[in-house]
């Protein structure tokens, strides 16, 4: 199971959609809780979202996907098929839709967001610091309160033991009397502190620096196959025609990108699409296709290392994980253009 990213702790529909949808296939969920959750993603998506396909302008493609959303319900899989029919029009179910901390249903949101944090439960306080600032204002009664409840609400369905004691922990720990802006936790002032570089920005947590093609871990000398050549020329000249690097960039810096090297700053690929098309290519390396080593939280610190913007500004973190855009054939063309490596 590709595990989620523990520094990103909005409240986004899409990254909850993929955690649950990937532990129902992995059987550790059940039908009746990815129903629920599969109304209500629906729900947000045809209030918010935006459709990929029009019946009155696309009938023919239109009515392809509907055979196929028909038979995946007969199949006993519309789940896996990745989109749904509304009012004559269909929908993707992976949209970045962030959940207002004012809407009604927002602590089953919150919940779902908080029990991915099983795997990483050493960043359930930045969570929660997040939440009370950002959510509710530094309101921390009516924070602790609100979070008391979400847990004994969905303690049986959603949470494990280790998350619930370690939400708890932090309410232990906390006092309206000892937090300050630096220290928004309440905990001690020891507690580690997330290392930064010089430019008071996080340092990474792995010992990768580059992505890192699984193939190479395999075989160091993969990338000096006839195949290899072939198949990562093809690439870079489809990434340079359909506009998402620039056409200057050289084989061997692109090649570097997959060879945990240390790259110089001057030798970082040229990106010229959208922020939102860097966020698609880079996940769809790391989580759909999996032809790279997973890096975990520092998927965009890496992604910063290896590529920069057309005007020579450095991306940024939050700019990377937060990117929006809906031009979802360009992340279909990546897609197919990174299925030949």
């Amino acid at each position: 199971m590709i595990p989620p990213s523990f520094t990103y702790f909005e409240i986004d529909v899409a990254d909850i959609w993929e955690y649950e949808t990937q532990k129902y296939f992995n059987g550790n969920s059940d039908w009746a809780h990815i129903e629920k959750l599969k109304q209500r993603v629906e729900k947000n998506i045809i209030e918010k979202g935006v459709f990929s396909i029009d019946r009155e302008r696309q009938p023919e493609l239109y009515d392809e996907r509907c055979r196929r959303l028909v038979s995946a319900y007969e199949t006993g899989n519309p789940i896996a098929i990745g989109f749904f029919e509304r009012h004559d029009k269909l929908y993707m179910h992976q949209q970045n839709i962030l959940i207002d901390p004012k809407s009604r249903d927002f602590e089953y949101w919150f919940a779902l967001k908080l029990r991915q944090y099983e795997f990483s439960i050493m960043d359930i306080d930045d969570f929660l610091i997040h939440h009370l600032k950002n959510s509710f204002n530094e309101q921390r009664e009516e924070f602790h309160k609100f979070t008391k409840i979400v847990c004994r609400q969905y303690n049986e369905n959603l949470f494990t033991n280790k998350v619930v004691e370690t939400v708890n922990d932090f309410f232990d720990h906390y006092s309206p009397n000892n937090i300050d802006n630096n220290n928004l936790s309440g905990h001690s002032s020891e507690k580690k502190k997330t290392k930064l570089n010089s430019k008071g920005e996080r340092k990474h947590k792995g010992e990768l620096r580059t992505l890192l093609l699984k193939a190479i871990q395999e075989d160091p000398e993969y990338m000096k196959a006839t195949d290899t050549i072939v198949s990562f020329s093809n690439v870079l000249s489809a990434l340079k025609k359909s506009q998402f690097i620039h056409n200057d960039t050289s084989s061997d810096n692109f090649k570097a990108i997959f060879k945990n090297e240390n790259i110089d700053p001057s030798n970082r690929i040229v990106w010229i699409g959208s922020v939102k098309e860097l966020q698609w290519f880079v996940k769809e390396l790391v989580y759909e296709t999996q032809k790279v080593v997973v890096i975990k939280n520092d998927i965009w610190l890496i992604t910063i290392d290896c590529f920069v913007s057309k005007d020579g500004t450095e991306f940024t973190e939050l700019q990377l994980r937060n990117a929006s855009g809906k031009r979802l054939k360009r992340k279909e063309l990546i897609g197919n253009i990174l299925a030949q490596l």
